[in-house]
């Protein structure tokens, strides 16, 4: 088949991703390299610094015809082709299907969809945290990979609906924080790179969410980014009401930061304990993931 993929108003980076500072390009470059492993020939559509160094991927043209097109939500009135884009991707193909990776951006009709894929388990669940696990490989865990780490609890994200998690867990002064605020008025983005520096040295991070995401249960790439990084992975209690990622019952679920400040001091205090949770978090990957099998085969339906 031949798939058009599209985002809004941003540009697709394939190769030097560090004004990337949301991961917009990471969802879409490895949605497009799975379609490509099996046999599809994919085109981008958006602004692009891609070359044409990989097989099966390809810059597309919205005056030519696709069998498929994944539209990426984002922010269509600042695109330049503004609210006519989408009417401009129906005439080219006969199947329009929405990517919800981002509920905030959802700023227009969704009429004019074949199908609608979200991060919620319940209603079409498109795979793309998953996704961020595709082409990783793990290195060996040791206890050198918990002494090597030496930033012990950090976040990187925005403040974004989810005010009051964010000052219960964030703002405090052991976090190493990498955002912004409105509410606290502060803004410390950092580059992909630098983000993916601080994980890499990062033992123990929190995954909150927006008050309407938790509601439905749409969850984020957080959950296995953390992972990736072997970072201990807490999560408020809110988060994931489906147990897509993990149980009620688990462990590194925690209501309050009291409670994430007592099992991160055990779990320094107990570095087997620290490297068993290490362990786990590995045995939740499934090979399918690390493919992008896992992704593709929700995708393909």
């Amino acid at each position: 088949m031949q798939i058009g993929i599209y985002k809004p108003f941003k540009k697709i980076y394939f190769h030097d991703d560090r004004l990337d500072t949301a991961n917009w390009s990471s969802e879409i470059t490895k949605t497009a390299k799975i379609f490509a492993d099996n046999d599809n020939e994919v085109f981008i559509l958006s602004d692009t610094d891609y070359d044409g160094s990989i097989d099966g991927i390809h810059r597309g043209k919205l005056n030519c015809k696709y069998d498929r097109i994944l539209f990426f939500n984002g922010l269509i009135e600042r695109d330049k082709h503004g609210s006519r884009i989408l009417e401009m991707l129906n005439n080219i193909s006969p199947r329009v299907d929405f990517m919800i990776s981002d509920m905030g951006l959802i700023n227009h009709s969704i009429a004019n969809f074949n199908k609608i894929y979200t991060q919620s388990p319940i209603i079409a669940y498109n795979g793309l945290p998953e996704l961020q696990l595709y082409g990783h490989n793990f290195q060996k865990l040791t206890t050198d990979t918990i002494l090597n780490k030496t930033i012990p609890y950090s976040f990187g994200g925005t403040e974004r609906n989810r005010t009051k998690d964010f000052i219960e867990y964030v703002w405090r002064h052991n976090c190493c924080v990498n955002g912004k605020s409105d509410f606290l008025r502060f803004r410390d983005k950092i580059t992909r790179d630098e983000f993916l520096i601080t994980q890499d040295l990062t033992r123990y991070s929190i995954c909150i969410s927006d008050v309407n995401y938790n509601k439905i249960g749409f969850i984020t790439a957080r959950y296995y980014e953390n992972i990736m990084h072997d970072i201990v992975n807490f999560v408020d209690y809110k988060y994931d009401k489906y147990e897509h990622c993990l149980a009620h019952d688990d462990w590194r679920r925690v209501h309050n930061f009291i409670e994430l400040q007592n099992k991160m001091n055990f779990l320094e205090a107990h570095p087997d304990e620290h490297l068993k949770i290490l362990q786990m978090q590995r045995k939740e990957i499934k090979p399918t993931m690390l493919t992008g099998k896992y992704t593709y085969d929700l995708l393909r339906e």
